[in-house]
């Protein structure tokens, strides 16, 4: 993923968008999750629409959403709850704790950026 797909796709007009993505003491990116809010039942939702790592593991990318859940004002009006909506074969879940799973149909449209 370079720095310029990820600024064009941070920067989308069909949705509001947080990145979450701290750098090592080199200045490089290793994982990161992307978030939306939404509002439900008078809650505030963030939603993970994507994630992504370089290591072999994601507890990275688990432990940021961690702080997240601990630090709800890292995100701009806080929330309520936390989901993420993994792919099938996604495992980036796998094993981090939650209060429920269930199964989400979602279609994926995927535009490049023109060069």
């Amino acid at each position: 993923m370079s720095r310029e797909s990820l600024i064009w796709q941070l920067r989308t007009p069909t949705r509001q968008q947080q990145f979450l993505g701290p750098l090592d003491a080199q200045g490089t990116l290793h994982s990161y999750p992307i978030l939306s809010p939404r509002h439900r039942f008078g809650l505030r939702f963030w939603d993970i629409w994507e994630s992504f790592t370089t290591r072999n593991t994601f507890m990275k990318v688990q432990g940021l959403t961690g702080a997240i859940v601990r630090e709800p004002q890292l995100l701009s009006d806080g929330g309520h709850l936390l989901t993420a909506n993994p792919f099938s074969a996604d495992l980036a879940w796998e094993n981090s704790p939650s209060i429920q799973r269930r199964c989400v149909s979602a279609c994926h449209y995927i535009s490049l950026p023109l060069p």
